[in-house]
This record gives C-alpha cells, sequence and structure tokens, in this order.
C-alpha cells in the first residue's frame, strides 16, 4: 500500500506485480509462500542489523497434481521433465513428505496416507456408503 510502512503480506494474501518474471503476480502455491516466507524472514533480520533488503524473486521448480488413484502429473522444470501417472504421483507423495517440517509429522503423515490408501480413502470408524436391505433408517428432519 502506498505510503503506508511496516505492513507485509505473503503467500495468497498478495500479489506482487515487480518480479520480471511474473508481471501478472505469482500463481497461488504453497511453495511460493515457503519462499515469500524466507524471503520476508530474512529481510526482518537485515532490519535488525540495518542493512539493505532483498527483493523478493520466486524460483519456479515446477508443480504437481494428483489427478486420481494412484495418477498424477508433474511438471518440473530443473531438470525440463514432464513425469505421469504412477510414478508422478509417488513423485508427489514424496515430495510433499520432504517438505514437513519434522520426522514426527513426515511419520504421522505417511502413517495417514498409508492408512487411507488401504482403507481406500474412508476415515477410520467412518462408514460410507448405502444401508443394506432392511436395515433400520431413521431421518431426523421428517419428525
Amino acid at each position: 500500500m502506498e505510503h503506508c510502512e511496516n505492513i507485509y503480506a505473503i503467500g495468497d494474501t498478495c500479489i506482487q506485480t515487480t518480479d520480471p518474471n511474473f508481471p501478472d503476480g505469482h500463481p497461488q502455491l504453497g511453495s511460493v509462500a515457503q519462499q515469500q516466507g524466507k524471503a520476508l524472514a530474512d529481510n526482518f533480520v537485515a532490519m535488525t542489523k540495518n542493512k539493505n533488503l532483498k527483493p523478493f524473486r520466486y524460483i519456479d521448480k515446477g508443480a504437481m497434481a494428483i489427478i486420481g488413484d494412484q495418477k498424477a502429473v508433474a511438471d518440473m522444470t530443473f531438470p525440463k521433465i514432464t513425469l505421469t501417472g504412477w510414478l508422478a504421483w509417488f513423485s508427489w507423495l514424496f515430495v510433499h513428505l520432504f517438505l514437513l517440517v519434522s520426522y514426527r509429522n513426515r511419520f504421522r503423515t505417511f502413517w495417514n496416507w498409508f492408512n487411507a490408501y488401504l482403507g481406500k480413502g474412508q476415515s477410520q470408524g467412518i462408514m460410507i456408503g448405502k444401508f443394506p436391505k432392511g436395515a433400520p433408517m431413521s431421518n431426523k428432519f421428517e419428525e
């Protein structure tokens, strides 16, 4: 904002049009927010030491998305590779586990994914589906 001091925004709450590689703003991805957070923290440290601040420049490492059961797509920028199918799905899992902060979080997330995979995505203790024929059903909204 013009004429304002000490106001900072990162991630989806900001749009930066001064990066020459992204003149219309950065993609709304977690990797952008992570890099912005690190840059902001480094600039806070620089402020306390009366050093020059560094402008943020996003380094695009690619994009990944799960598109189905054991299927994904991954476009990586270095090396310039596009993966699809099972290999992209496994890569997505590995990258997202690696990006978690601690080994404890990695293990818990892996364990939850493992249970969800074996349970076909259903949470433990929750039954999803149709009632068997002859099962008693009640509808609280019809009273």
